[in-house]
């Protein structure tokens, strides 16, 4: 690999910098045009944004850019099968009464 490609991304201009000038997760994932994909899946998630929003964490997370997630997709045939498989329903099991170990 050649230098340019293992040198981190500058932050974008519009992105808000904390007090020790570092970005939080949620600041990079809302600001990436590539990573706008996983933005919308985190949009209805609000306990994985605080956290990602959290500047006191030191976690490592890797985000999945729009090809990425569009490559898996295709990949394992997710979106083929999403289209023609209807949605799972769950069975209720039916009991007979009560039921007593060791007895008839």
């Amino acid at each position: 690999l050649d230098a340019a490609a293992l040198a981190p991304a500058p932050a974008p201009a519009s992105a808000a910098v904390a007090a020790d000038g570092c970005l939080t997760v949620l600041d990079v994932v809302e600001t990436r045009p590539e990573l706008s994909a996983l933005r919308d899946a985190l949009a209805s998630l609000p306990n994985i944004r605080a956290a990602m929003d959290d500047a006191s964490r030191t976690d490592t997370f890797f985000a999945p850019t729009n090809d990425a997630i569009d490559g898996l997709t295709r990949w394992g045939g997710f979106v083929e099968r999403a289209k023609v498989r209807p949605p799972a329903t769950r069975r209720r099991r039916r009991t007979r009464g009560p039921f007593f170990l060791g007895l008839p």
